[in-house]
């Protein structure tokens, strides 16, 4: 379900997933010529969340707390639209469920 979501809300900007090493080298060494990513892929964005808040090794609460903040971003972003009234907070924690196991580089 948090697949067919994130498709289907974040799809048109981000892609899922690719090896995390792959965007920085392209981007310092090719100036993103190579995967033209218009934004951070799924695996980048919850790699940068997973780093920022709880531990590890407490699984629950570090998706607890990943969860809650890509919500408050998804509502209040600094650089990409807003999507408030397009995408559910329910909708946003299948996201982030998804996004949080896709990454077998963590």
């Amino acid at each position: 379900m948090g697949e067919k979501l994130f498709e289907d809300k974040c799809g048109a900007c981000h892609l899922k997933s690719v090896y995390i090493k792959e965007p920085m080298d392209d981007f310092l060494k090719e100036g993103d010529k190579t995967l033209k990513l218009l934004a951070p892929t799924g695996n980048q964005m919850l790699n940068e969340l997973k780093l920022k808040v709880g531990n590890k090794d407490d699984l629950k609460t570090q998706l607890e707390k990943t969860s809650e903040l890509l919500i408050e971003y998804t509502f209040n972003p600094d650089i990409m639209p807003n999507l408030e009234g397009s995408v559910s907070n329910d909708e946003i924690r299948d996201i982030n469920y998804f996004l949080f196991f896709i990454d077998k580089y963590w």
